[in-house]
């Protein structure tokens, strides 16, 4: 009898340390999200810089019997932006843009390169809209309008250059922030405007003579940006909990 009790009181307590061990160890390992679905903190009322690099080409009429493409090929594009983020979803701020595009036959009447230059600028106002600010990866829309201007310089030419300038009604740029930090993304970016080219001057005294019937011409780009953040502070998403799910909870 007492070796039957002492075998039952041994197994016993061989089940209860068995219990206490297992309730002592955590259920399971915390998961945690992958680097890409990790949440970031989002730039509120920070200075912006950014700076995009890529490939650009003009399509549409640049003036009465000419076309953008019979004078400017495609050609390479390098961007400044200067803004404000007013909120993590929200920005906005003022964007220049150099073109340098490749001459074509009718801008360099011997060859299409030699040295002829086909160069442009727009610059204006626009505003950022991001869908994701709190998210790695983070899809935004960029609206602005603004001013655009084209130089026509032939090749060997002396006093002959043209420019042809206007307004770029409008700008839209879609692209991808892909954010190293709090403060700092870089990713892929498209975009295209609508631009209505009203005069034409040529080089010396004759100054800007009015384009007869203007219609509207197209300049699309596609490219890397990359966007910094200074100054303000960083926000962290977070889920707001009403009364009645806290005090459920708290049952």
């Amino acid at each position: 009898m007492n070796a039957r009790y002492g075998i039952a009181l041994a197994s016993a307590a061989l089940t209860v340390a068995a219990a206490t061990t297992a309730l002592a160890q955590p259920i399971s390992e915390e998961i945690r999200p992958s680097y890409l679905r990790s949440p970031v903190r989002a730039p509120v009322n920070a200075a912006e810089f950014g700076l995009d690099l890529g490939y650009t080409q003009g399509f549409g009429n640049l003036n009465t019997g000419r076309t953008v493409s019979d004078t400017a090929g495609p050609g390479f594009a390098l961007g400044l932006n200067l803004g404000y983020r007013v909120a993590p979803a929200f920005g906005f701020g003022v964007y220049g843009q150099y073109q340098n595009f490749a001459p074509t036959l009718s801008t360099s009447p011997t060859t299409a390169s030699g040295d002829a230059n086909v160069l442009g600028m727009a610059a204006g106002l626009q505003g950022t809209f991001h869908l994701l600010p709190f998210q790695r990866i983070d899809p935004y829309l960029t609206l602005g309008a603004g001013y655009r201007a084209l130089w026509e310089i032939p090749e060997g030419g002396v006093n002959d250059n043209v420019m042809t300038h206007g307004f770029e009604v409008a700008k839209l740029n879609l692209g991808l922030d892909i954010r190293l930090s709090d403060s700092v993304a870089l990713g892929p970016m498209v975009g295209a405007d609508m631009t209505m080219f009203l005069w034409r001057n040529p080089e010396g005294a004759v100054g800007d003579t009015p384009i007869d019937n203007p219609s509207l011409s197209t300049f699309v780009y596609a490219g890397m940006q990359g966007r910094f953040d200074v100054g303000g502070y960083r926000s962290a998403q977070y889920t707001a909990i009403s009364r009645n799910s806290a005090r459920n909870s708290v049952r």
